[in-house]
């Protein structure tokens, strides 16, 4: 974006002064700041690690031509956590402290842990919204530290608590840039997210009006149109920050769903604080004071009576309610009885 002001520049009503596509990037923009659930950290510092004395780190550059990654880069979605250390500020703790731990190719990990824990600094640190001060990320061996942000950014898919949704059409809402191969591939990509019947209804089908945030749709279709959009993207990494906090449960059950069988052959990392959300997962990780606390399956996880992850799913169980239930049942199967 050609801004002459920069983040002072005049944003008109309903961006009618940026193309579809700039309005598309500054919501993911504000989606991000939103998922990091971080509100004023530091008094007005940056968000690398370098900064200090409130002056605002320059970002990397989008691209480094001398470390691209290879087209089709990642192409089976291995992640490699190695001694992670990550602090706001050269003066405060680190939020993240020498973490490590390997997630493999098309697994699902749930990543959960009281608030405060790091869980948002983790997805942070994914995407490069803050650089570490030790250690490094591997994306199929190659460290996305050493290379551009649009590079890796445009490799990841992301779908956040609050849905990322703009005026405009229900295609330029899923294919902001053009870059789906044709209708075909938008409307398998709808099938796939469970839309398919919502979107044949309108008037308009692809063309139908979207308004601002989604207003005429509910949250479960804004949801699941993100999906639709982390699907036509293909990429091999999803990242969801909460992504069912505010759906009701059969909205929850039918995103649940799409995730196992739509992204089956991604590598999904899925940031909780709902636990029913995750306890299907291959494995989960448990963070604590930025620190892994557990790594493991959630079976093997809730038959150890001395488990972090079986403490926080006791929690839930008898706090009672409908999530209760899903979590109680995962248990019940996990261990061969069920906690009242």
């Amino acid at each position: 974006m050609d801004c002459m002001q920069g983040l002072d520049s005049e944003v008109k009503e309903g961006g009618a002064n940026m193309s579809v596509g700039q309005r598309q990037l500054l919501c993911m923009a504000r989606a991000l700041l939103r998922a990091t659930r971080i509100l004023v950290l530091v008094g007005g510092g940056g968000a690398g690690e370098g900064g200090g004395g409130g002056s605002y780190d320059e970002e990397a550059p989008a691209v480094i031509e001398a470390a691209r990654p290879p087209k089709g880069w990642p192409s089976q979605g291995a992640i490699s956590v190695q001694g992670l250390t990550v602090r706001y500020r050269p003066e405060l703790d680190p939020v993240l402290k020498e973490l490590s731990f390997e997630v493999s190719p098309r697994e699902k990990v749930g990543v959960c842990g009281r608030t405060g824990c790091g869980k948002s600094t983790l997805m942070m640190t994914l995407y490069r919204l803050v650089e570490p001060c030790g250690g490094r990320i591997l994306i199929d061996g190659l460290d996305i530290g050493a290379m551009g942000l649009l590079d890796l950014r445009s490799r990841l898919s992301l779908v956040p608590q609050d849905p990322v949704i703009f005026s405009g059409s229900v295609r330029s809402n899923l294919d902001p840039f053009g870059q789906a191969g044709g209708d075909a591939d938008i409307w398998e990509a709808i099938k796939r997210a469970g839309l398919e019947d919502m979107i044949k209804g309108l008037d308009k089908g692809l063309d139908s009006e979207v308004k601002e945030g989604g207003a005429n749709m509910s949250v479960g279709q804004r949801q699941l149109l993100c999906m639709a959009r982390a699907l036509l993207r293909a990429t091999r990494i999803l990242v969801l920050d909460e992504a069912t906090s505010n759906v009701d449960n059969s909205t929850d059950s039918l995103i649940q769903r799409t995730i196992r069988t739509a992204f089956k052959d991604c590598t999904v990392l899925t940031i909780a604080d709902r636990l029913h959300t995750i306890v299907d997962s291959d494995r989960i990780l448990v963070l604590d004071a930025g620190t892994l606390a557990e790594f493991d399956t959630p079976a093997a996880l809730m038959r150890n009576p001395s488990s972090h992850f079986r403490g926080l799913v006791e929690e839930v169980i008898h706090g009672g309610g409908g999530a209760a239930d899903v979590v109680a049942d995962a248990f019940a199967s996990a261990t061969g009885y069920r906690l009242e």
